[in-house]
């Protein structure tokens, strides 16, 4: 589906020039050369292109590891989770419930300026080893998580900036899809959901999420290249849950218009210089935005980090960032397929079992695959 959005590179009046207005534009421009310089506005129109999966021929693919999932989604009245490594998590009392399902109001989103087009030209054949991309891979954990728990999916080919970074196009796009949703959850394609039968309604009771919260983002691990300029540790748009709100629309605004320098002086080197729109975040937006409820920091162990880095404050344990390894995505992918056929048997084979599954199937489902599906929606109602 096309869209046009109208992005205004500043709040000043845009002048539309015709051949009629020649004449008043040249005696302007006269009168500007004596006092000083006309401004005039650009305007950008943007298409971007929404899809409803990540790749083509995927869905049936991802209809049946989701199904097998979905008979051990979590409660969403239950206060508590143990991770499959044993760790304990309890909701706080006084943390807002999330206990009725969100449904379509959730969207799980994916966000970039490039469209795999040789991933996307396989169809089926994206299921052989040897061609799964990680970002294919993280962008279908997203996709088979939201299915699981009946949220809605969008992957956006966004617009590229022509002066900034295109990390900046996140910023945008989650606003733009905040209009429909009332929870937009964005994450980075080395992002991943790691505990796939667990509900963001229980995440958003954990980290104490409320009605009034404009946006949650994981801490990066605590090291001086990842501190603001007043040694606040940054907060990583790698995972961002965003909740609807006229304020929160105006947020991500200001957010957006940053590297102009209008209202953040400064802020203009954010625009091209790492860490682009999370550096910005990190050292105005933040500081801008900070009432009782307005922001909340998800500890680094839950929703950063990986089990990898040997760093025990940034495990990942409910959303792992793979931020020097991508290629852990694919891996996590087959663990993901291995851990739904076999949900209490540690299978250090992770490969074999996803060659054997999902090879016969080159994306496609038989008629004995769609009768064991069947027979799995009867269960669960």
């Amino acid at each position: 589906m096309m869209r046009q959005l109208l992005f205004q590179a500043s709040r000043q009046r845009t002048l539309v020039i015709s051949v009629g207005t020649a004449f008043v534009l040249i005696s302007l421009l006269l009168v500007s050369h004596s006092h000083g310089p006309l401004i005039v506005d650009r305007v950008y129109t943007r298409v971007y292109s929404e899809y409803s999966s990540p790749l083509p021929a995927v869905e049936d693919f991802s209809q049946l590891v989701s199904a097998l999932w979905k008979p051990y989604r979590h409660p969403l009245d239950s206060l508590n989770y143990t991770t499959d490594s044993g760790k304990y998590y309890e909701i706080a009392n006084g943390s807002q419930l999330w206990q009725k399902p969100l449904g379509k109001d959730v969207l799980i989103l994916d966000v970039d300026t490039r469209v795999d087009n040789k991933a996307r030209a396989l169809g089926p054949a994206i299921f052989n080893k040897e061609n799964m991309t990680p970002r294919a891979a993280g962008m279908l954990n997203h996709y088979i998580y939201a299915q699981i728990h009946g949220y809605d999916y969008k992957f956006v080919k966004a617009p590229i900036y022509p002066d900034r970074h295109q990390t900046w196009v996140k910023v945008p796009m989650i606003r733009e899809e905040l209009k429909t949703h009332k929870f937009v959850v964005f994450l980075d394609a080395d992002a991943i959901f790691v505990q796939p039968q667990l509900p963001i309604e229980f995440l958003l009771g954990l980290w104490n999420i409320t009605d009034g919260t404009l946006v949650a983002m994981a801490e990066d691990p605590n090291s001086p290249v990842n501190r603001d300029e007043k040694g606040w540790v940054l907060w990583n748009t790698g995972f961002v849950v965003a909740q609807q709100s006229q304020r929160t629309q105006e947020m991500f605004k200001v957010w957006d218009e940053c590297p102009t320098g209008e209202r953040f002086p400064g802020c203009e080197k954010w625009a091209k210089e790492w860490a682009h729109e999370q550096a910005a975040f990190g050292n105005y937006i933040r500081y801008a935005y900070n009432t009782t409820d307005d922001l909340r920091v998800i500890p680094c162990g839950d929703g950063n980090g990986a089990a990898y880095l040997g760093d025990k404050k940034c495990l990942g344990a409910f959303v792992s960032h793979f931020w020097g390894h991508k290629g852990v995505t694919v891996e996590y992918l087959h663990k993901m397929v291995a851990q739904g056929l076999m949900r209490n048997t540690k299978d250090n084979h992770h490969d074999a079992v996803f060659n054997a599954f999902v090879h016969p199937l080159q994306g496609n489902m038989d008629k004995q695959l769609k009768d064991i599906l069947a027979d799995l929606s009867d269960t669960e109602t």
